[in-house]
This record gives C-alpha cells, structure tokens and sequence, in this order.
C-alpha cells in the first residue's frame, strides 16, 4: 500500500468527522473551524442552480439558459451558453462576487447524435465573458460531453466554484518577515 493510500482515507475519516463537528481521530490533526455551509437553491423552476457558500467560497451548480414560457430551453450551445453566463454573472453578483472570482468553471454540454460536441460554440460565448479587455482573468475550465441535461431543450450546464478575494490590507497582515 503507497503511503497516500494510507493517508488518504485517514484524511477522508478527519474530513466528515469535522463536518459532523466530531472530535479529529486520536492522533490526527484537528481541521481549523470554518463558518457553516449555507445551501440555497434558487427559484428557478423545477431545475434549480443550487449555491453553497460559506463565507469565503461559492459553488454553483446546474446554471442553464432559461427557458421560455413553454418551459423549454432554446437555442444553439453558443446562445445557451452565453445566456448561462450572464445568469451565472447575475448569481455571482448577488453573494458579492463576480465573473473574475471564478477559479473553475465546468461546462456540460449535450453531445449530438453523431458524438461530437460544440466545443467552438462554447469558446465563442466563452471569449465574450473571459480573456477579453473587460474581464482578462479566465478560470480553470472543464468541457463534458453528456448525454441529456434535466431541462427540455437544455444543451449546456455550468457548475462554478469562486473564491471571495482577500483585501489587501489582510493579505498583507498573514504574510511571514
């Protein structure tokens, strides 16, 4: 057994003990206390984008293109997209945060029949929220061919994890002489 395979489910048992807010294993070190996971999903219809956040990181996940009054998702992937992202824009804006706090975006796109998927439509709705003169940062970004999204019509779903930037006053302060 390599020493990781050793550790790591020790570092698994430590991890679900503290969620749990039990006492770390004797022996092992205790995980430093972080303020509660808040969950919320938004009403977004019956496929809601779900946001956990607690205080210092937001994960959001299942963000598609609306739908029309019909209930179905229109358009092309680059269209989706592209709508997904202001979306995701807008649900970032309202924890405080915005597009440039995105450290890893994932997309999920519905492969055609053929197996191939619009990798071209997502990186032209792509260029227009990232790398560009009005938001230069671009996230870690993970492109997943699917087979069906829950929403008719749906052919993209982002999920995003971003992080609340760290004023410079304090990170400053934690910096060692």
């Amino acid at each position: 057994m390599t020493p990781f395979a050793r550790v790591f489910p020790a570092a698994l048992i430590t991890l679900a003990l503290a969620a749990c807010g039990a006492e770390a294993p004797q022996g092992q070190q205790p995980l430093p206390a972080r303020p509660p996971l808040t969950l919320v999903t938004d009403a977004l219809g019956p496929h809601a984008a779900t946001r956990a956040f607690d205080g210092e990181t937001v994960a959001i996940s299942q963000v598609l293109a609306p739908a029309g009054e019909d209930g179905v998702v229109n358009g092309d992937v680059e269209s989706q997209t592209g709508a997904a992202l202001r979306l995701l824009s807008d649900r970032l804006e309202s924890d405080g945060l915005t597009l440039a706090d995105i450290v890893q975006l994932t997309v999920h796109v519905v492969v055609d029949a053929d197996g191939s998927l619009d990798a071209d439509g997502v990186s032209r709705a792509w260029r227009r929220s990232f790398g560009n003169r009005m938001q230069p940062a671009a996230p870690a970004r993970t492109l997943v061919g699917v087979a069906a999204l829950p929403a008719p019509g749906a052919r993209v779903s982002l999920s995003a994890l971003a992080v609340r930037p760290v004023p410079v006053s304090a990170a400053s302060e934690t910096e060692t002489p």
